[in-house]
């Protein structure tokens, strides 16, 4: 079982999250509704999160069982070889006690990793279908068996690849919903920076940053702040804007230039002169 962590940002004050932020939100509330007896457990939906790596859906999945104050309970495919010999009926019963898990700390959220983990029976070589089928079917099973019991459990999932995931999951009733994150736009970016900055570069204008840096991912926005605070660091002064600077933070490449004075560089078949200018 895992919590949000406290540095998970609260889900109002998560950036660049389009429609799966008001999803979120709605989630929320109607969690609260429930707790009040104003709707039952029945009305709560699950969802698919996907998109590019690094935009943030596991930040996202935290931040809804933050908001909600819900247990939030991961799993992946990848988990159940990992803690089973690998067999068919081991790495079943790995799934099969995820599932238990969530209808046993109901009301609760369970997150799915890596859904594309679970090929598709659609594109399942014959060889491959052998083993698969009764793992995936068994997760079909086992997903209705969840969402039948109406006790609260919510299903969250993330992919990188949402065409590679089995029709029957993406239909209601199973995961509702699919809500691509994509990278932030330039507010969200600058909006991004600026929370996970903290108390660095307080009042300081973002938005040169944030428009060098368009189309990255939240993730690697984070990773210019750690690499900017290192640069500080190592030369022990306080944060600039200059360290920032996803332009500053990225490798060039090594380029010989000729300037002043012709000189001369040595190619692989005699010498040749470079211009002055």
């Amino acid at each position: 079982m895992v919590r949000g962590r406290d540095d998970t940002p609260a889900l109002e004050d998560l950036q660049g999250y389009g429609a799966a932020k008001d999803w979120a939100l709605a989630l929320v509330e109607e969690v609260a509704r429930v707790r009040r007896g104003e709707i039952t457990a029945d009305a709560l939906e699950s969802a698919v999160f996907f998109g590019v790596p690094g935009t943030g859906k596991t930040s996202l999945a935290r931040a809804i069982a933050q908001g909600a104050r819900l247990p939030l309970i991961v799993t992946s495919v990848a988990e159940w070889f990992a803690n089973s010999p690998g067999h068919l009926d081991s790495v079943i019963k790995q799934a099969n006690g995820f599932y238990d898990q969530l209808l046993a700390a109901a009301p609760c959220i369970g997150f799915l990793d890596e859904l594309d983990a679970l090929p598709n029976r659609a594109t399942l070589s014959a060889r491959g279908a052998d083993w698969w089928l009764p793992v995936i079917t068994n997760n079909l099973l086992k997903i209705d068996q969840v969402r039948a019991a109406r006790s609260g459990v919510i299903l969250l999932a993330a992919t990188n690849h949402l065409e590679r995931i089995d029709a029957a999951l993406l239909r209601p009733g199973r995961f509702d919903r699919q809500f691509e994150i994509e990278p932030p736009d330039e507010a969200s970016l600058r909006g991004i920076l600026r929370q996970h900055l903290g108390d660095d570069l307080t009042g300081v204008d973002l938005t040169a940053a944030a428009r060098l840096g368009a189309g990255a991912t939240g993730a690697v926005a984070v990773g210019w702040i750690r690499a900017a605070r290192r640069r500080a660091r190592a030369a022990a002064r306080a944060l600039t804007l200059e360290d920032l600077s996803p332009r500053l933070l990225r490798p060039t490449r090594a380029r010989w230039r000729c300037c002043g004075r012709p000189r001369f560089t040595r190619r692989r078949m005699g010498w040749r002169r470079c211009g002055s200018g």
